[in-house]
């Protein structure tokens, strides 16, 4: 046997065990499960290990027994246990969470073994008893988690949801609201976190920390509520927001604008951009908001993500949406968790963003003061010749453009080199450059700098008359790779990686989180809860793709034959091989 074919068959044999240990089942058998349908028994079962990992059943019971007044009345015939586990497995199965649906497997689809497996004992009963069950026990659910109860069967006048939301907030209701609160985020993060650590202990620890954050539309169905809190809502789930694409997606009103919420979600990402075969792309963090309402939830995705990992220096690649956000929400505890960002900049905040002492910050990097004017502005130049790309022919504008992105690179020779990475307080020590072509020497003479967190902010007038001044805070630019160069884009390209996960998880091949009409619960927390599933069921789905991919590259394909070609490079007919004639009879 060639050392070849070893190597594939050593491949075939570590993916199967692989699968084994992450989902007690071989590839195949995965495979021959999934075209069985909602009565999988092998994902029945993964379901139910990855709830009781999380550990939340255990808090939905002390939550139910903290509520209970009185242990009198009849014993549930559907556990609070099995709601779960029973919803995951509907869309591990792409059937989304459609309550008839549920209780057609209920009564059509499960038999004696999966009841037994979640506790479910095995009652003559009808489709509509099993439905009436089934939302007996989730609503008993969402009653201990639910920020919002809201009445969701009808459209709310104006005045009782505005009195209904300032109680929840500011009235006596704020306690419990918060508690709640607090109470969905952990659950929800606890079900994401479970099936992200699903993946083999080798692929975790090769995981040094780097994610990216990103923000995805869940729509609900039905119109979009009124922005004018004045205004009766139009809209069975009163709490629902309007999305519009571009900005912070904070509907304005328009008839395009879209009803339904955001969720927020950190993505591991690869240790350095070429190393995509180490560990797989998966959801570990995640938070729930009507759209545009931003503030805060990016730090949480932080801070969640850094717990879960036990991280202390880690990347984020974030775009404008988090960058735009205010020092104090995002980027002063973001800088104090050990977070170094790689981040993009609307045109009006290109060039010169700060300064400090005898340095200037350029585009996120600081930069001795000595750069020439026409380096600090080479970004602004080249959106400015991508504006007016139309205006050229192909072979100046290609030249004007490597003229600039020259420009560009030459900061490298006044750029500040950063002397180890920021303390917890935020402050960072760097080097002064010693081969910048105009030569630059420190103020006290010192070849270091310490450069804090915050640095009073400086207004610069504007250029042209009549312009808007500019207020300049370093913080709020500041980030690892210089702009624009290689490091910086094939390291801001990896957030790709976020943009792909919150696509995946609405495919209607699969989650289909997009679907409305696989949802039936109304409300924020039934949509923050189904979300938090659905993503959980793609992390397996990934963890799983990522492991037959391993083998998949490691397996020894056939090697194929070069055709022949004549004189004139032509391909000539292929040989087939001739079958010996059998002897005569």
């Amino acid at each position: 046997m060639s050392t070849r074919t070893e190597s594939s068959e050593a491949a075939l044999a570590l993916c199967e065990q692989r699968m084994a240990d992450t989902f007690g089942m071989s590839s195949e058998e995965r495979d021959d499960e999934h075209a069985l349908g909602p009565v999988s028994l092998a994902y029945l079962r993964n379901s139910i290990a990855l709830i009781e990992n999380s550990g939340i059943n255990e808090k939905i019971m002390q939550w139910d027994g903290e509520a209970r007044t009185s242990t009198a009345g009849r014993k549930r015939v559907l556990p609070l246990t099995a709601i779960l586990p029973i919803m995951l497995l509907h869309i591990q199965m792409g059937r989304g969470v459609v309550y008839l649906d549920i209780a057609n497997t209920l009564h059509r689809r499960f038999g004696t073994k999966h009841f037994e497996l979640l506790g479910i004992p095995n009652k003559p009963s009808d489709k509509m008893d099993w439905y009436h069950r089934f939302w007996r026990g989730l609503k008993q659910i969402l009653g201990h988690i639910d920020p919002y109860p809201f009445p969701l069967d009808g459209r709310m006048k104006a005045g009782d949801y505005a009195a209904r939301l300032a109680d929840f907030t500011h009235g006596e209701g704020k306690e419990q609201h918060e508690r709640n609160l607090d109470r969905i985020d952990w659950l929800c993060n606890q079900l994401v976190l479970a099936s992200a650590r699903t993946m083999p202990k080798e692929f975790l620890r090769q995981y040094q920390g780097n994610c990216a954050i990103d923000a995805s539309l869940i729509a609900v169905q039905g119109r979009q509520n009124p922005t004018n809190l004045e205004l009766n809502r139009s809209n069975p789930d009163p709490f629902s927001g309007r999305y519009r694409r571009g900005g912070k997606h904070d509907g304005k009103g328009a008839k395009t604008d879209i009803a339904g919420y955001e969720v927020e979600t950190a993505t591991t990402v690869w240790n350095r951009p070429s190393e995509s075969e180490l560990f797989p792309s998966v959801v570990t963090a995640i938070s729930f908001h009507k759209p545009g309402m931003l503030v805060g939830h990016g730090m949480k995705l932080i801070e969640r993500h850094k717990a879960a990992f036990g991280l202390d220096r880690f990347l984020v690649m974030a775009d404008r949406a988090y960058n735009n956000s205010r020092i104090e929400t995002f980027h002063i505890p973001a800088r104090k968790a050990g977070v170094e960002l790689v981040i993009d900049y609307r045109a009006k905040d290109l060039g010169l963003q700060g300064a400090y002492a005898d340095l200037y910050l350029v585009d996120g990097n600081w930069h001795v003061r000595s750069l020439p004017q026409k380096l600090i502005d080479a970004t602004k130049d080249l959106v400015e010749l991508e504006k007016s790309r139309s205006e050229f022919e192909r072979f100046d504008y290609n030249q004007k453009r490597a003229a600039l992105l020259a420009r560009l690179k030459n900061r490298s020779h006044y750029r500040m080199t950063a002397k180890g990475l920021p303390d917890p307080d935020g402050y960072q020590r760097f080097t002064y450059p010693t081969e910048s072509p105009v030569p630059h020497t420190s103020l006290d003479g010192k070849k270091s700098i310490m450069i804090p967190l915050l640095i009073p902010e400086k207004t610069v007038k504007a250029k042209e008359p009549g312009g808007k001044s500019r207020v300049l805070q370093p913080l709020k630019h500041l980030q690892r790779f210089a702009y624009m160069g290689e490091e910086w884009s094939s390291h801001y390209g990896m957030r790709n990686l976020v943009e792909a996960s919150n696509s995946r998880f609405k495919d209607a091949n699969q989650e289909d989180l997009g679907n409305t009409k696989k949802r039936s619960g109304r409300g924020f927390s039934s949509n923050y809860l189904v979300t938090a599933l659905a993503i959980s069921s793609f992390n397996l789905r990934s963890i799983a793709a990522f492991i037959l991919k391993l083998r998949d590259k490691a397996v020894e394909k056939p090697i194929r034959a070069r055709r022949r070609k004549d004189e004139n490079k032509r391909p000539l007919a292929r040989l087939v091989t001739a079958q010996a004639a059998a002897p005569p009879g």
